[in-house]
């Protein structure tokens, strides 16, 4: 109880300090939300955990499922539910390391199809073979997240990720993205992707910008691809957009990452919540 009371009295000083920033009032958003979450996560019992994460799993919501499973086991070590709880989180394991399989090297006739099917460019320059998913639109004036893959001879492949926003209403000057998959939350900020592109295009204003991934950043887009749902926010100097990210370009995420670890890429395994 004082755990909760303590919550509240948290959510209530974020809630009255907010600045007129909108980068900071998103910020300090982001975070009541988080304690709103952590709240409602205390008072729930561990049939109820259970419950859900057996919802989420049979709704094929592998990550929710298994964060409530082990937030059960953690916070009631000693519950009836956990003996179906474990053998619950064995099945949602072994479903991730199943989806995660997606990803697995090319080879041989398998890798060469699949390269025919890829758009691709070849820069003189620097004589890089680039590879863009079939479905890979040239249309700049589309909201679209994807990734590309550059190949040099004899080289490491080159993962790159590009975001494009357009709109026909005013501009947004984007300062902050956040990207929400099945609730794992990833900030990208101008500070860690550099000053955001722009121009006046068919009577819209289009922001984007395009960039080689970090560790972090193939991590994320793991993440989104294998996600139920993501959710993608732009946010402004004074206002903010929000969409989520289509089936489409889940499947593309897909496709590249697999191409990516097929020429020599390496995707960090990572935990899941």
């Amino acid at each position: 109880m004082k755990r909760e009371i303590l919550l509240c009295i948290v959510i209530s000083v974020c809630c009255f300090s907010c600045s007129d920033s909108q980068k900071e009032n998103e910020a300090l958003y982001q975070e009541i939300e988080a304690l709103k979450s952590q709240l409602a996560e205390c008072r729930l019992s561990p049939a109820e955990l259970y419950m859900q994460a057996n919802e989420y799993y049979d709704g094929q919501h592998l990550i929710e499922s298994k964060t409530k499973l082990l937030t059960l086991l953690t916070k009631y070590p000693n519950a009836n539910e956990n003996t179906k709880a474990r053998s619950l989180l064995k099945r949602v394991n072994k479903e991730i390391t199943k989806q995660k399989g997606q990803f697995s090297q090319l080879t041989g006739e398998r890798l060469a199809h699949t390269l025919e099917e890829m758009v691709k460019k070849h820069d003189i320059l620097s004589a890089t073979d680039w590879y863009y998913d079939k479905s890979f639109s040239l249309d700049k004036t589309e909201n679209l997240l994807f990734a590309y893959v550059g190949q040099q001879k004899h080289a490491i492949p080159k993962l790159h990720y590009a975001i494009n926003h357009y709109t026909k209403n005013d501009w947004l000057f984007i300062q902050n993205i956040i990207i929400d998959a099945d609730g794992k939350i990833y900030n990208l900020d101008e500070q860690k992707l550099g000053t955001f592109e722009t121009s006046e295009l068919s009577g819209g204003m289009r922001e984007w910008f395009d960039k080689r991934c970090s560790i972090k950043e193939i991590e994320m887009l793991q993440d989104i691809a294998l996600s139920s749902k993501t959710k993608i926010r732009y946010i402004g100097k004074r206002r903010m957009d929000e969409r989520v990210i289509s089936s489409s370009e889940k499947k593309s995420l897909q496709r590249i990452l697999g191409l990516y670890e097929s020429l020599g890429g390496t995707l960090e395994a990572h935990g899941v919540p």
